[in-house]
């Protein structure tokens, strides 16, 4: 795992959020969800 920041964004609390993934790598990825002070995380797999 090479750790790079690869998107950064900010939305609107109660707004959906689609990621375009066409550009990415084949490779494990990790998502980062912070909401006021709470960080959720999620794993995706893009092949």
């Amino acid at each position: 795992m090479l750790g790079q920041r690869l998107e950064s964004r900010t939305v609107r609390s109660g707004t959906d959020l689609t990621l375009n993934v066409s550009g990415y790598s084949i490779g494990v990825y990790i998502v980062n969800v912070r909401y006021g002070n709470k960080v959720s995380s999620f794993k995706f797999v893009k092949q």
